[in-house]
């Protein structure tokens, strides 16, 4: 609306383009899903936002306060994430030695320095609730139900991975109450691994 006021036109702002942009940072309201046609994948045609090509089940959930609340705060954390990737590395080893640290403090950690699968999905989805687990579906978090957890124990095991930012968000949103925070455990991670390396970090957990 208020592009169409001042320019006339519709545009798509690359920042609500982020995998975590639920709502606009600016106005602080819900941004609308499209969901454009594909084949095989590919988006045949350039879309503008006045095609309204609304996702009408997405739509559905947006009455949901704890899932409107929940996006809000995801959403936070990518646009920080966003401003601040030049200066902060976010690698999936140092990420999962944070959520590790985290989960220590929070008790989930087992005395041989494992992670209490288990306990951490319970957690989660406490945190999280039937909504936000709807909202994003199995296929995105996979089978929380099943002996991983879905995605979760992949986030905390040592073998390499690639795993969507997405999910990421959805971890430290959930282990970490603020920025500081997760900065105070981001910060001693990489001290640990510039002091010990993994070893270091292992003797930590146990």
């Amino acid at each position: 609306i208020e592009q169409s006021k001042t320019k006339h036109f519709n545009w798509w702002k690359p920042l609500h383009q982020l995998p975590t942009s639920f709502y606009c940072p600016t106005h602080e309201i819900p941004l609308v899903i499209y969901k454009p046609p594909h084949c095989r994948g590919i988006c045949k045609h350039l879309h503008l936002p006045k095609n309204q090509l609304l996702d009408k089940n997405n739509l559905g959930f947006a009455e949901n306060q704890l899932l409107k609340s929940a996006l809000g705060q995801i959403s936070y954390w990518g646009y920080w994430i966003n401003k601040t990737n030049n200066h902060i590395h976010f690698t999936d080893e140092i990420l999962r030695w944070c959520y590790l640290y985290k989960a220590m403090k929070k008790g989930w950690i087992a005395f041989d320095g494992s992670a209490r699968t288990h306990e951490i999905r319970d957690a989660f989805v406490k945190f999280y609730g039937p909504a936000v687990i709807i909202f994003f579906g199995k296929e995105f978090l996979g089978n929380l139900n099943d002996v991983n957890g879905g995605f979760i124990a992949y986030l905390f095991r040592m073998a390499p991975s690639k795993r969507h930012p997405l999910k990421h968000i959805l971890m430290i949103n959930f282990l970490f109450d603020c920025i500081d925070e997760f900065l105070s455990t981001y910060f001693e991670i990489v001290h640990d691994m510039k002091e010990g390396g993994n070893a270091l970090c292992t003797s930590k957990l146990k």
